[in-house]
């Protein structure tokens, strides 16, 4: 519960920020219309409605492009409306400076101890390294963002079946079609493969195994941390 708090805090704060400080309808509007998708983009990469290859990249550059957007509407409202008049509003106007400087300066705290700690974890690797799946498949079973953790590596194991009368091997060939040509896995012919988990910043590695079963086919995955 608290993890969920703190990350609607993270995506949220940079809005209310943002409604203290415009002053046109216009210009207000669009930068945002720019943050509330900008948002959008890391809800869909938390809930793994999109691949999730760059998730590091995104959480760490989402409060500076957040910044960036408001001191930009704020330089063009500057620009279109002129300077800031001084009156009743200056308070309001440094109670969202004070606040987009300090969740700054949260943030900046919090990305040092992911960079150093959590990207150097194991984890449970993230459903889209298999789904969706073909036309003609389901998912049987999933053990989730829990998983198993050992030491050094995090398992999620889904198990696949058909979502009509597909026969176990049908459904265990066209799963492995699949993973090769949609979701990149280099699968020979053992049917495990690995591949970095993330794209610049985390190198930690996932590797899956993908056997056939009496109902279709059973996907491990496993979430192992970074070398030292």
């Amino acid at each position: 519960m608290i993890w969920t708090i703190l990350g609607a805090l993270f995506v949220a704060t940079p809005l209310p920020c943002w409604a203290l400080l415009r002053r046109t309808r216009a210009v207000g509007a669009a930068v945002g219309g720019a943050l509330l998708l900008w948002a959008g983009v890391v809800l869909a990469l938390h809930l793994e409605w999109i691949p999730d290859r760059a998730q590091s990249e995104v959480y760490l550059a989402y409060a500076p492009l957040a910044a960036a957007l408001i001191g930009a509407g704020t330089l063009l409202e500057r620009r279109l409306a002129g300077p800031r008049p001084a009156g009743p509003g200056a308070a309001r106007v440094t109670a969202g400076v004070v606040s987009l400087c300090g969740y700054l300066c949260v943030v900046m705290l919090a990305a040092v101890a992911y960079l150093a700690i959590f990207l150097h974890e194991p984890f449970v690797p993230s459903s889209t390294e298999v789904l969706p799946l073909p036309d003609g498949l389901t998912v049987l079973s999933d053990s989730g963002d829990a998983g198993s953790c050992e030491a050094d590596f995090c398992t999620r194991v889904i198990t696949v079946g058909a979502a009509g009368h597909l026969p176990p091997d049908e459904v265990f060939r066209r799963l492995k079609a699949a993973l090769i040509t949609d979701h990149g896995w280099a699968l020979g012919t053992t049917g495990t493969s690995a591949r970095p988990a993330g794209w610049l910043l985390d190198h930690r590695r996932v590797t899956i195994t993908v056997t056939a079963t009496d109902q279709g086919a059973r996907v491990e995955l496993d979430g192992a941390q970074s070398a030292p």
